[in-house]
């Protein structure tokens, strides 16, 4: 999660602001929690954040048990479902043919960049067997995943830049590219061949592939086979054309002019 506390901004309602701290605070918590720890973590009194809290009860996104303790309900799940019904490229999704993956352990997953520049997971099947199986909602840094590198390659101008501007590239295994020039040098080539690869960047167990998926505004989303990588270098080849083939159908689909 996030740290909340932070510098309230001229243009922001404190009341406002720390409700929703609240309410992050509690979709993260494994546990119900009382007022004393949420007025302890966001360093507000008892009473704000009992009334904070009760306004979020009325609104029906947080609920108090027997305990008087607080927990999400499922008005913020409605809220995500929403938000991912934004995207037809979901619906589209759904319709693919993804017969590979009775044979091959793997996920397929479908990522669109946030407005704060990670990249957010919007669907995702995977099999029974697959070695990490994230589930929509998950989000993560751009320069350690394939899907990360498609979405910078392939947006407008400048997104990249302004990704690179004033951060730094956080190694997670010793193949994450660290160096922004390097970097850059990288989404060059994902341009020049038409899919990203993930080679252990992310988790020293796992090799992902994915291609570019463009409506017909050239929004990007990407499409992302991952594995263990053992089992994507034994099946590259066929993977490497299920991403093609199925990005160039949702791009397609979303009425792309340029496939």
């Amino acid at each position: 999660m996030q740290n909340s506390i932070h510098a309230e901004r001229p243009d922001c309602i404190a009341s406002v602001s720390r409700a929703f701290d609240i309410l992050e605070y509690l979709s993260y918590s494994a546990t119900p929690v009382g007022i004393s720890e949420l007025s302890k973590r966001f360093q507000i009194n008892r009473a704000t954040t009992y009334h904070l809290v009760n306004s979020l009860i009325a609104k029906g996104y947080v609920y108090r048990n027997a305990d008087r303790k607080y927990l999400i309900t499922c008005r913020a799940f409605e809220l995500g479902v929403a938000y991912q019904n934004r995207f037809p490229a979901v619906h589209y999704m759904k319709r693919c043919n993804l017969s590979f993956m009775s044979a091959i352990p793997c996920t397929c997953k479908l990522a669109v960049l946030t407005n704060d520049l990670r990249a957010l997971i919007i669907y995702s099947r995977s099999t029974e067997d697959a070695l990490v199986q994230l589930q929509p909602g998950y989000t993560f840094p751009l320069h350690t995943s394939a899907s990360g590198k498609v979405l910078l390659a392939f947006s407008q101008p400048g997104v990249a830049e302004r990704y690179l501007e004033n951060r730094e590239l956080t190694g997670f295994t010793l193949n994450t590219i660290t160096n922004k020039e390097q970097f850059l040098r990288e989404l060059e080539l994902v341009r020049s061949r038409g899919y990203a690869l993930d080679d252990r960047e992310w988790s020293l167990d796992q090799i992902c592939i994915a291609g570019p998926v463009m409506d017909r505004n050239h929004n990007v989303s990407a499409l992302t086979v991952s594995g263990q990588a053992e089992v994507v270098k034994r099946h590259w080849d066929r993977l490497v054309h299920e991403v093609l083939t199925i990005s160039r159908f949702l791009s397609k689909e979303l009425g792309d002019l340029v496939l």
